[in-house]
């Protein structure tokens, strides 16, 4: 039965209710005897209820045992788990009699308290004094050691002079300190050196993995001259194994369950993450000499050793030895030499140096902030929402930080810095989860994960195993090379030392490669390689076609419009972008940069800036309804009469059925508008055609598109006046790159989120609206259609399964998917060497010689 609880009381857990003689708040779990209260207040039944006390006053999660006093020989009850989400205050529960749900209002605003202290702030453990100062003060030892030796704050740049000073001789052994990490961590996996049990062998064990971390350590230090945001990385790895090795150092904690004692952290983690941002805000604002400008900057980078690029700027060097640059910084005044031009300052604006001692103790903070969130997560009570909630929490934090750095002028190397420390954090967190859980735990969690996204996307499967055999092959060929040798190594050991194979394996591949292989070659491998290669085809496309054919066109299209009146250029702008609009694979985003780029050079002398950006935003918004518009009704709906068609779109899926749910609807909503903003420009405008909607509600959720194609013109207009110059040659608009930086940002993150917010909606609406999506009713030429195709499809799946297909198909396939692979990787990993540095702003006939193929190198 279901039982409701409340709390008259104002104990640690005041979104409950219940009659109790009293509970012991010092333990982990407390047993509160409770009563069932009938209607006139008389009880009949005796429960006891489990609380775990990790449920803080957002949630209280509650396992209910009835009494076996209260139940027949051969009755069973399930015991009920009762999870209450906290928004209301303890006097509106009292006043509703319940305390586990929100009204609809309420749901729908989301604006209670707790809400939003739950979505700001973990739910950390609440901890005695003495444990929470003790954890605060052992997290603080790293913090405090990065903040003094690699921050200004400390002795950062003297830190980064120094390894400067000597990156010579460091680069010298680099490779050998890569080298003998590699081979001591080969032969620890080969040796099986997880088996070994004799205290000699602990103990050698243990040295190495010693040894292999110091060695690691040393390494990512002296890259920092190159990448200054390495330690940092280093210190979030580092901090929760500190903070693990810290518990078996301490007598009181040695008994505490790990995944308890990683729980307890989450306050502490809170505690030095607001002390370290605040202790940077204070000391930012505390003197002038602390604040980021550019003076700061270039003195900082000169004191740090970081080295001027002079390929741009072959001028601004120093007469001495070509080092030194021909400017100089005392205190806070810029000193030109003689023929030294202020552009010359560029010469730094590649060095991350100033930038990441600045800001490094806020960087601090945010790690902590990010480990503080993810020790919360081992509680009881954790739901999906709690993620989701922490990955936009996360996603605005970084996004924050992104648009102030491109303000202070950090410069483009900032997206490494964030993208390296989001990925120290997911690494550093994925560890403590590894270590806080047993392995019954991981492998339970592990299925319970398999086991939802077989529920939510099982049809999608081979899709996604194709796209990880063309991402991930090298490294599983080179995975089942390192298992294959692993076996051969304790075949040796048998045959020699007599030691037994872990589960007298005798195979090729080791015990745990065999099961994997097992698997793999349950898989449809021949449909699974065809998936794989029309992800290779599409990444092709989208890299070459897209990223650098049509940036030539684009180009092209600029140059020949520089002498043409606005009407004119606004004419062949508008008719180059309708004909890529009809491109299936060229999204709109290179249009309306294209736009922003072309019309407000061809207009800003007569109109000025503001409102050649203002005319440039209304045309680009014309031409997008105009194409969406033809897309509907040209092309989507005219090939809606063709029952091929609408078979190739799956008209009577659940997927297909549930966006015509949504985009069917009448007037504006969130829903609705991310689809058509979000989506893919031409397949979803297409596909509004063959689902024969009408166009003037599709045109009305359009309009939010607004919203993209702002920044994406700033973004444009902003590349175009930053190469303005004077008549000196300096920059006409010092700030245009900076804040063209910003809108590029903007533009992504709206088009990312409602793709995101798209994709959520498609999921709620397929799974809360499963009435209403079955209302609809099918297609009867389709299902006809598909009728007549099953027996060819089932046929077609059984000769091409991976046994039965012939052995020169085979090596066909084969053949194919490792040149897409190689094409893939190639490409990606070596572009410089495939496709020569190209712009939009550049020209065909100085940067290509006046031959378009001579965009694509020999490679």
């Amino acid at each position: 039965k279901n039982i409701q609880l409340y709390s008259k009381s104002k104990t640690r857990f005041p979104k409950m209710r219940s009659k109790h003689q009293g509970e012991d708040k010092k333990r982990d779990e407390v047993t509160i005897p409770c009563e069932i209260v009938d209607g006139d207040g008389s009880s009949d039944e005796h429960i006891e209820v489990s609380i775990r006390k990790s449920a803080v006053d957002t949630s209280m999660t509650a396992t209910v045992d009835v009494e076996s006093s209260f139940l027949d020989e051969d009755e069973e009850v399930e015991s009920d788990k009762i999870v209450t989400n906290a928004s209301p205050s303890q006097n509106e529960l009292d006043d509703r009699g319940q305390g586990n749900q929100l009204n609809e209002e309420e749901q729908a605003q989301g604006w209670s308290c707790g809400y939003l202290t739950s979505l700001v702030f973990p739910q950390f453990e609440r901890l005695p004094w003495s444990t929470f100062f003790v954890l605060t003060f052992f997290i603080a030892i790293p913090s405090a050691g990065y903040i003094a030796l690699f921050t200004k704050l400390g002795l950062g740049l003297e830190t980064l002079a120094f390894i400067s000073e000597y990156s010579t001789e460091v680069h010298q052994v680099r490779d050998n300190i890569i080298g003998a990490i590699v081979i001591a961590s080969l032969l620890l996996y080969l040796s099986d050196s997880h088996t070994w049990i004799s205290t000699l062998g602990i103990i050698f064990r243990n040295y190495i993995y010693l040894m292999i971390s110091l060695a690691i350590i040393v390494l990512v230090i002296s890259v920092t001259d190159d990448h200054p945001y390495a330690p940092i990385c280093l210190f979030t790895i580092i901090t929760p194994i500190f903070m693990i090795f810290t518990k078996k150092c301490l007598l009181p904690y040695r008994k505490v369950e790990t995944k308890v004692y990683v729980r307890w952290l989450s306050g502490p983690f809170l505690c030095v993450s607001v002390v370290a941002c605040l202790m940077w805000i204070a000391w930012s604002l505390s003197s002038e000499e602390n604040e980021l400008n550019e003076v700061s900057k270039l003195r900082d980078a000169q004191l740090s050793g970081c080295k001027a690029d002079f390929t741009d700027f072959p001028g601004c060097q120093g007469i001495d030895d070509g080092e030194e640059t021909c400017f100089s910084v005392k205190g806070n005044i810029i000193k030109f030499g003689k023929d030294c031009d202020e552009s010359c300052v560029q010469v730094y604006d590649g060095c991350l140096n100033s930038y990441v001692v600045w800001i490094g103790p806020f960087l601090v903070g945010m790690s902590l902030f990010f480990l503080s969130f993810y020790s919360t997560f081992l509680r009881a009570g954790t739901t999906e929402k709690d993620f989701v909630s922490f990955g936009k929490l996360w996603a605005f934090l970084v996004f924050a930080l992104w648009c102030g750095s491109a303000l202070a002028g950090a410069g483009s190397g900032i997206v490494f810095v964030i993208m390296a420390l989001t990925l120290a954090s997911f690494v550093s967190s994925a560890g403590l989860m590894f270590i806080a859980l047993s392995s019954a735990e991981q492998k339970e969690k592990e299925e319970l994960i398999a086991q939802r996204l077989e529920e939510k996307y099982g049809a999608w499967f081979d899709i996604a195993k194709g796209l990880f055999i063309v991402t991930c092959l090298p490294w599983i060929l080179l995975y089942f090379t390192l298992s294959i040798t692993n076996q051969f190594v304790r075949k040796l050991q048998k045959r020699i030392c007599n030691v037994p194979i872990p589960g007298d394996h005798l195979g090729w591949l080791t015990q745990l490669g065999s099961d994997q292989y097992d698997i793999f070659k349950t898989w449809d491998r021949t449909l699974i390689f065809r998936y794989a290669i029309y992800w290779g085809i599409l990444f092709l496309s989208m890299i070459v076609l897209v990223g650098q054919f049509t940036t030539v066109f684009m180009s092209w299209l600029i140059q020949i419009t520089q002498s043409l009146p606005l009407f004119a250029v606004t004419a062949i702008v508008a008719l180059a972008g309708f004909l890529m609009f009809l491109i299936p694979v060229i999204p709109g985003v290179p249009v309306y940069l294209t736009l922003g780029i072309v019309l407000v050079g061809s207009g800003s002398e007569k109109l000025g800036y503001a409102l050649a950006i203002s005319y440039c935003c209304v045309v680009g918004f014309l031409l997008k309804l105009f194409s969406s518009a033809f897309q509907q009704k040209g092309i989507g709906q005219f090939c809606s009469g063709y029952v091929s068609i609408r078979q190739a779109v799956s008209m009577n899926s659940h997927f297909t059925k549930s966006m015509r749910l949504i985009l069917s609807q009448p007037g504006l909503s969130i829903p609705k508008a991310a689809i058509l903003v979000g989506g893919p420009d031409w397949p979803t405008s297409v596909l509004c055609g063959i689902l024969r909607l009408k166009l003037l509600p599709i045109m009305v959720g359009t309009l939010p598109i607004i919203f993209l194609i702002i920044p994406t013109v700033l973004s444009g207009a902003l590349m175009y006046m930053g190469a303005e110059v004077n008549a000196d040659g300096s920059p006409k608009f010092v700030w245009a790159t900076t804040v063209g930086a910003v809108c590029t940002t903007f533009t992504a993150v709206v088009q990312f989120g409602s793709m995101m917010v798209a994709a959520y909606y498609l999921e709620q609406v397929s799974t809360t609206r499963i009435d209403e999506i079955n209302a609809i009713l099918p297609d009867e030429e389709v299902d006809a259609a598909d009728e007549r195709e099953k027996h060819s499809n089932d046929v077609y799946s059984k000769v091409t399964q991976w046994r039965v297909v012939p052995f020169w198909a085979k090596v066909i396939l084969l053949l194919s998917l490792i040149t897409m692979v190689i094409s893939c990787y190639t490409v990606q990993l070596f572009s410089n060497l495939c496709f020569v540095d190209y712009g939009l702003t550049s020209s065909i006939e100085k940067d290509l010689d006046g031959d378009v193929t001579n965009l694509a190198l020999p490679l």
